[in-house]
């Protein structure tokens, strides 16, 4: 009947395709074969392969996501299509592989953030570094570079305050001291413990020489 040759011309149509959505990503066109993947899932979102071309859309970006040192769009665009699959398809036998790439996704964005963070105090932009690693440990309060984090706020304090102008010399090692007891209150067994130890001594004894030289500093 009409019915059902226009039935079978649409479900030969679905999969000419997702075969083509396929090709693409077997040459390696990730992100053509991303756009038909997702167009796929919600142009038939009742066909039994719709759930297939969400994860194939979400994973082609996930191919396409580079280093951590390059920009993530891809991989926040990766993270976004995997948490709509899990979230449309909990059930689905794809969900702990979605998880475990949502995982990689987000340790990549997390290491990029990181690294924006520390760019500031590489160029030695010390008050910049504070506020951005401050930042990202507002972020990621559990992060894996959180010691680190916590060390490079550690420096920075002591760097600004060094070259600090005299009106925020006092504050800025005042900071300095409080960051360090931030830092052993939370890594008491770091092997960076030394270089905290040398920092906090420094910023102490540059303390104490200053307040000497500028005993009117004291009372403020």
């Amino acid at each position: 009947t009409r019915k059902e040759s226009s039935a079978a011309s649409d479900v030969y149509k679905r999969q000419i395709y997702i075969y083509y959505a396929y090709n693409n990503y077997n040459l390696g066109y990730l992100l053509i074969a991303a756009y038909h993947f997702r167009k796929y899932a919600s142009t038939f979102s009742m066909s039994d392969q719709a759930e297939e071309a969400m994860f194939m859309s979400a994973y082609c970006n996930y191919l396409d996501s580079p280093g951590p040192s390059l920009d993530q769009t891809p991989s926040l665009l990766a993270l976004e299509e995997f948490q709509l699959f899990v979230n449309t398809y909990p059930e689905s036998e794809l969900v702990d592989s979605a998880n475990t790439i949502v995982d990689k996704l987000n340790l990549k964005i997390e290491n990029k953030a990181f690294e924006n963070s520390k760019q500031y105090y590489n160029i030695r932009k010390f008050k910049s570094a504070i506020v951005a690693l401050n930042n990202f440990l507002a972020d990621y309060p559990a992060s894996q570079y959180k010691e680190e984090a916590k060390i490079l706020v550690l420096k920075s304090y002591y760097e600004l305050a060094t070259n600090s102008i005299f009106e925020k010399k006092k504050e800025r090692y005042d900071k300095g001291i409080e960051a360090y007891y931030d830092f052993i209150d939370n890594f008491a067994g770091s092997v960076k413990i030394d270089e905290a130890e040398v920092i906090y001594a420094k910023l102490v004894k540059e303390r104490e020489e200053f307040l000497i030289e500028n005993p009117d500093q004291n009372e403020l």
